[in-house]
């Protein structure tokens, strides 16, 4: 049976419920933390065979960040503009429903602004102009901020991914927000080193098996502009699969079958760095101005945790689970 407009039919939903029984009696449970002192072959062996977030205590200690990346230290080096996301709520790439229109997929409005004026924006809260967050993608450090990656680089950390990964990083991504800003629940297709330099960052996690509970469906696509009273939603052509539902306030949206998932609470704190399998979905906060820097590492799609990801979408219907694999949201 193929899956209903509401979940997957019966024969499906009957596998599926048996298989989260063993995802949750074997798989998830609390985020296990290790120091530096582990040993690649025992990371790979205890975490990216298995698929199961850790967070490495003092991968990154050696980072200059830690001690370098005051307010005014970046105010000095970054004279030029950077790009920084702007949305009325601090929700970018999120579900939006409007009255009387169906709910749209709704990408953030992208613009270039001075470094020192966006750090104004965020601690001022200026409401005329939305919440600011510098959280572009696509290898944004390298790209935007290279002046900075020396100091969020570090033997330690370098070494041991290319034993783990067997590759430089795809892209090194930069991210500064505030509590505001929230990242809705997504994946990324890589596995990821998630590092905090300062403040806190608050991730509800979920295994890629999920999926099945999780409520995915098809929203058009849109992105915010500008206009004389604040913002305004301006739809386009393409259609995106994504996920409404909020971990932190399920009951927001009709969600019947997110009982079923198996959600996992952690905080990353400074000098942290989290490791995010690939295909675990990830919601993202933060409770104060928090500064991070993640690296992202191409996954195997030859790994068993994708074929089980693809397997379990087709058990619920939900079909390719690749659309959008380069990049999947707005990220973390």
């Amino acid at each position: 049976r193929v899956m209903s407009a509401h979940g997957p039919g019966r024969n499906s939903e009957a596998l599926l419920r048996g298989l989260q029984g063993n995802v949750q009696s074997l798989w998830v449970g609390a985020v296990q933390r290790e120091n530096a002192s582990i040993s690649p072959c025992r990371f790979v062996r205890e975490y990216v065979l298995r698929s199961r977030p850790v967070i490495l205590e003092d991968l990154a200690s050696d980072w200059a960040a830690h001690r370098k990346w005051s307010d005014e230290y970046l105010s000095s080096v970054l004279q030029g503009s950077v790009s920084v996301n702007f949305t009325p709520n601090g929700l970018g790439d999120a579900v939006v429903r409007r009255e009387g229109k169906d709910p749209v997929f709704v990408k953030p409005l992208e613009e270039e602004i001075k470094f020192s004026d966006f750090l104004a924006m965020m601690y001022r809260k200026d409401g005329d102009r939305g919440v600011p967050y510098l959280s572009k993608q696509n290898d944004s450090l390298r790209q935007e901020t290279p002046v900075l990656l020396e100091d969020a680089t570090g033997s330690r950390m370098e070494t041991f991914a290319e034993d783990v990964f067997g590759c430089a990083p795809e892209a090194i991504n930069l991210w500064i927000g505030d509590e505001r800003a929230v990242s809705s629940v997504h994946k990324d297709f890589y596995e990821n080193f998630y590092t905090v330099v300062r403040g806190v960052k608050r991730f509800v996690l979920l295994p890629p098996t999920d999926v099945s509970w999780l409520e995915e469906k098809q929203f058009r696509s849109a992105r915010y502009v500008r206009t004389a009273d604040g913002f305004a939603v301006e739809e386009e052509d393409d259609v995106v699969p994504w996920i409404e539902v909020d971990p932190a306030a399920p009951e927001q949206i009709a969600a019947p079958h997110f009982e079923r998932c198996s959600p996992v609470f952690v905080e990353v704190r400074e000098g942290e760095t989290l490791f995010v399998p690939a295909l675990w979905y990830h919601r993202v906060t933060q409770s104060e101005v928090t500064i991070a820097v993640n690296r992202w590492y191409d996954m195997d799609f030859q790994s068993p945790v994708f074929f089980l990801y693809q397997l379990v979408r087709d058990l619920a219907g939900l079909g390719d689970g690749e659309a959008g694999r380069d990049s999947d949201g707005e990220g973390s």
